[in-house]
């Protein structure tokens, strides 16, 4: 199966400034992970946008994203908040090709995410995974 075709290493210094999300994003995925309240699932986590303040909030999330320095930048803002209540798991992954041996009870995608599946097959192994 083909890789992604995004490549964000080039640019993640920036991606911060260039994608602050969408209004009322952040609380939404907030509030649909402590109401479910169970281990979760964001799938092209970047620079952790939206896994920060749900690991904040308390609850238990792994972050997948395919650029190690995207997830190097979500490290490094972690460091900033000092202890945060829920459990941060970040792994290198392919969002159309990955396994992480366990299930979640709650997964997402945010953003425009899954527009980087370009083709049917990579759309499929997304879903799949």
């Amino acid at each position: 199966m083909p890789a992604t075709i995004a490549a964000f290493d080039p640019w993640a210094d920036l991606y911060d400034v260039v994608h602050t999300g969408l209004d009322g994003e952040c609380e939404f995925f907030v509030a649909q992970a402590r109401g479910l309240g169970v281990d979760t699932l964001e799938i092209g986590c970047g620079t952790g946008r939206l896994t920060l303040p749900i690991a904040a909030s308390g609850i238990d999330i792994t972050g997948i994203d395919n650029s190690s320095k995207m997830l190097a930048h979500c490290r490094e803002k972690k460091k900033t908040l000092g202890k945060i209540r829920g459990k941060l798991t970040l792994c290198k992954a392919d969002m159309c090709d990955f396994d992480l041996r366990r299930q979640f009870g709650f997964v997402f995608m945010a953003y425009r995410t899954f527009m980087h599946a370009l083709t049917p097959e990579m759309q499929r192994g997304a879903l799949a995974s």
